[in-house]
């Protein structure tokens, strides 16, 4: 898994995005977020869930989630 970020909150073209955190390496993944909340207030954090769906084999899923920060 990558997660590609826009650069500013106005790039909505994917073609802007960048790649800030590569293949998922734990300790990488853990200090980006841990840098992330330290810098910063999360003010708050509304999630809705608005579907789950998980593989017939049980080994898979996705879920589409509704989520208002500020």
């Amino acid at each position: 898994m990558v997660w590609p970020w826009p650069k500013t909150p106005s790039s909505h073209d994917p073609v802007d995005w960048v790649l800030e955190l590569g293949r998922f390496d734990y300790q990488r993944w853990q200090k980006g977020w841990v840098d992330l909340f330290n810098s910063h207030r999360l003010v708050h954090n509304a999630r809705k869930i608005q579907k789950i769906v998980v593989s017939k084999e049980g080994d898979g899923a996705f879920v589409v989630v509704d989520v208002d920060t500020l």
